[in-house]
């Protein structure tokens, strides 16, 4: 994995995930997110710089949008720049029907 980056901002949280976004990464990722719901009013996810995701990264993106949603945090991934490698593995994987993850990707 090349590298996570969390900063914050008067409650608004920036996530920022560069590299290879696999299982061998999930625990990493994973425990950083969640540590950036302790004050979070909103996190954003700049995923422009992902080479390669996998159905692990999926899953947490999942999880953290459910999270978010009790909690009553907004979660965005910054627009235009989701990269197609992401959306293609989003389609193989079959997964372009759930809801969450059409609504974090801006799927049609």
């Amino acid at each position: 994995m090349g590298s996570i980056e969390v900063s914050k901002q008067n409650g608004d949280t920036k996530i920022k995930i560069d590299g290879n976004v696999t299982i061998e990464h999930a625990e990493k990722i994973s425990t950083s997110i969640k540590d950036s719901l302790k004050s979070a009013k909103s996190i954003l996810l700049d995923l422009k710089g992902v080479q390669k995701v996998d159905v692990s990264f999926l899953q947490l993106l999942v999880s953290l949008d459910l999270e978010c949603s009790k909690q009553n945090i907004m979660l965005a991934v910054e627009p235009g720049v989701i990269p197609g490698r992401i959306i293609s593995t989003v389609e193989q994987l079959g997964l372009s029907h759930c809801s969450e993850i059409r609504r974090l990707f801006h799927l049609n």
